[in-house]
Formats: structure tokens, sequence, C-alpha cells
């Protein structure tokens, strides 16, 4: 009889362990959770692909972070729903036995490595992913020796959203919905082959918040406001500085903490898809510090002699903020770092002509001299030929994102990047106007009243702060 209730208790433990899996829950209130279980491992018996289905990380879920540990040697695989291999030895995209990381569908994906990230422990693995999953991935277990592992796993939010047409009126606004408080980070795109603006007012006091010519964001380019306890993004009536009319979208960063209304105004009659999203974040997070942002262009296209002013001479009557790299025209132009696109400007801007901002986010917050402390820097790309990316987008670190030019009166008529790295302004907004979005980063610690170019070689103030590489 002992053995018998010995043998039934095994059999429960076993199957409820085998079939354990990941519960993100059904809330998209952002907040976010953890959980953990045991997984029972088969071992391969020589069979490369034998493995076990730990579990599915399915779209919406922001800020994943999972980690298995076992006794026996145990090796973590995502793959995509398509079944390619992104964290898998050997064959993956991250295949190494050290740390390693890749930007895939719109978010970052760290892995430890098989050996433990560096710590030689094997069956002591993680991954990380950083930012909102636009699609499932499909965890894996491949164990070299049968044994359970322990998985534990937490994320910081969940997005859920839809989509639906909605009639434009010639001539007229018609409204899209209603929005209330409490509902956080929110997305609205509005897409139309029409020229259709949208906008959106309070619908406590009547203010107009995002409303052509007169509301508190009514512009052609990227704005932002910070009203009533939220951070309020519209791309402007021309897309984003993409000259796509009928293409908009608004965020708001935080939860609602008003009764909100959506409208849409249409110059010409027609429909419009309308998807949103709500929960959990848009950040990119860059999980690397500063020093480790990589250069905008390649060494090898990098020309001599170039405008590499000594940050203490002036230069027009101020001095010369950041570092000019002059190449050939055309020569591709790369991101720094992981990071969403905020402005894409093709106009003269001050001089600056044709140029994209990227907004890029930091795991630890950094100190900006006089002004306190940031978690968000901007890299800054300016006098380009051509771009390739629009307001919205996510870039990888190392993405080509434009091409070098002469645009702008600035340039003096010679093809060159003029590039910069600068802290966010007081309220972490990019003022587009200007392009001026505060401090450059590096400022000289012997005249911090001054600022100074980033070398991409030589480290100009002090290493508490970091500089590029």
């Amino acid at each position: 009889m002992f053995r018998l209730i010995l043998s039934l208790f095994i059999s429960l433990i076993f199957t409820s362990v085998a079939f354990a899996e990941f519960d993100f829950g059904t809330s998209c209130d952002g907040e976010g959770g953890s959980g953990n279980f045991l997984q029972y491992i088969e071992s391969w018996d020589n069979d490369p692909e034998k493995t076990v289905t730990v579990g599915t990380i399915p779209s919406g879920i922001t800020d994943v972070d999972i980690s298995l540990t076992s006794n026996e040697d145990v090796d973590i695989r995502i793959y995509d729903t398509n079944e390619t291999p992104i964290v898998h030895w050997p064959n993956g995209i991250l295949s190494s036995d050290k740390a390693q990381s890749t930007f895939y569908n719109n978010v970052a994906i760290e892995y430890s490595g098989y050996n433990g990230g560096g710590t030689g422990l094997l069956g002591h693995e993680y991954i990380r992913i950083t930012g909102t999953t636009q699609k499932d991935f499909i965890m894996k277990a491949f164990g070299y020796q049968a044994g359970y592992a322990q998985v534990n796993y937490s994320w910081k939010g969940k997005e859920c959203g839809g989509t639906f047409q909605q009639q434009i009126l010639d001539k007229n606004i018609i409204k899209v919905g209603d929005i209330p408080p409490g509902i956080n980070n929110l997305s609205i795109q509005l897409i139309s082959d029409k020229d259709v603006d949208i906008q959106l007012y309070d619908k406590d006091d009547g203010t107009k918040i995002v409303v052509w010519p007169d509301g508190i964001l009514n512009g052609d380019l990227y704005q932002s406001t910070y009203y009533q306890g939220m951070t309020i993004e519209w791309s402007g009536y021309n897309g984003g500085g993409v000259g796509l009319l009928g293409h908009e979208y608004i965020k708001i960063t935080g939860k609602t903490t008003r009764n909100l209304t959506m409208m849409a105004y249409g110059y010409q009659a027609g429909y419009a898809q309308v998807d949103y999203s709500w929960g959990g974040t848009s950040d990119i997070i860059v999980e690397t510090p500063v020093e480790l942002f990589q250069s905008p262009i390649n060494a090898d296209d990098v020309e001599y002699p170039c405008y590499d002013y000594d940050r203490d001479v002036p230069k027009y009557g101020g001095y010369h903020v950041g570092k000019d790299y002059c190449t050939e025209l055309n020569d591709p132009v790369y991101a720094s770092n992981y990071g969403k696109v905020v402005v894409v400007e093709s106009g003269n801007n001050h001089g600056f002509g044709k140029t994209v901002i990227i907004e890029h986010k930091l795991k630890n917050k950094i100190e900006k001299g006089k002004s306190g402390m940031s978690d968000t820097i901007y890299s800054f790309y300016a006098h380009l030929n051509s771009y390739n990316v629009s307001v919205g987008d996510t870039v990888n670190k190392g993405e080509e994102i434009a091409n070098v030019g002469s645009s702008g009166s600035g340039s003096g008529g010679t093809v060159h990047l003029h590039y910069e790295v600068k802290y966010s302004n007081m309220n972490g907004i990019p003022n587009p106007d200007g392009l001026n979005i505060g401090s450059s980063f590096g400022y000289d610690i012997n005249h911090p009243d001054k600022v100074g170019f980033i070398s991409p070689n030589t480290i100009v103030n002090d290493s508490k702060y970091g500089v590029m590489p």
C-alpha cells in the first residue's frame, strides 16, 4: 500500500512539473509580476534536437527576465514561431559560452551564454528580453543529462490592444472614441490614404491638446507636452517628419489622469485604420554603459583632415559641439546603440540639414554635471544626404540609419557627418524646433561652463561620466 501511495505521489509531482509553464496573467495595467516552477528536462539521447518545451512568451509582454537553474548541464533555447533559432547552441543567433545580445523583432534579447554568463556553472543560464514583445517566442530546454530545472521569471508589464476601421467625413470632425482615466502607456496610430488629422481633447474641460492650428500640440513635426501628469506625444500632421499625410500617432506615457476624447478631421472623405495598445512600455533600455556606444561611422570610411576643433576654441561665436567625420558622400551612418527615433528632419534646421535623433533609455542614471541625473540621452546625426528611418522606429546598435551628406547651411558644402550625444532637457523631451536637447554629453570638467566634442578614440573628460569609445 505504501509503495502504491508513493508511486502515485511521484507520478503526481512528475505530471505537474512536466506540464508547468509561464503564467503572465491577463492584466494590462502595466504592473508586471513574477513566478517560478520546476521543469523536468529529458536527456538528449544523442538527438541534438530533442528538447522539452518550457513555455510561450506571448506578444505584448514587457521586460522579461527568465533564469533556469539545474544541477545538470541544461541549455536554454529560444525560437520564434517560425522555428528560427534565436538562442541555440550551435545554430542560433546567440550561441556563445559568454554573454551575448541581439536585437530581434523590436526587442533586445540578452543570453547568459551556456557557461552561466562566464561563471563556468553549466545549467545556470538566463535570458533577458528588453522592450515589449511584438510576436510570440517559444522557450525550450535541452538536457545533456535528465533532471529538473528551477525556472524563475518576471516581467514588468503586459500590453493589450486592438484595431478597427474608422469612417472619415469630408471637411468635418468625427469622434473616434473616449479614453478614460487609469489607462497605462497608451499608443494610438491612425493610417489613411487620405489627409486626416488626429485631434485630442480634455473631455472634462474642453482643452485642445492635439489640434491644428490652436492646440497645445499643433505643428507638422513631432511634438510633446506634459499635461495634467501625462506626457503626450504627437507625430505632427505630416507623419513625424516623413511627409506622409494621414499617417499620425499619439502616445501617452504613464497612466491617463483625465477623461480624454480622440477625434479625427478629414480633408477628404474615406476610411482610416486605427491601431491602439496600452500597458507595457515602448522604451528600449540600453543595458550597456555609455562607454560602449559605438562610433556612427566605420573607421575605414573616415578621411582626414576634418573639422576636429578644439573644444575651447570658439567657432562662429560659440563652441563646436560634437564630432565631425569627413567621409565620402553616401557612406553609411550607424546607430550608436539601441533606441527609438524621435526626430527626423528634412529641411535646413538651423544649418544642420537633414537630421536624425535617437532617444536612448539608460538602465542606470548618469550624472549631468550641474543639472542633476538623467536616464535618457540622445544621439544626434546631422548634414545627412538621406535617411531610412521614421519617427517611432526602434533601431539596433550598429543598424544603418542614414547616409553621409552635406545638407544644411552649416556644412559649408563639405561632405561630413556632424555627430553629438546629448542629455535630455529638463523635462526629457527633445525640442525639434531648435534641435537643442541640452548640454552635449562629456562636458569638460576643467571648463564646466563649456561643452566638448565626443571623440571616437579619446576620452575627453573624467571617466566617471563615461564617454564614447
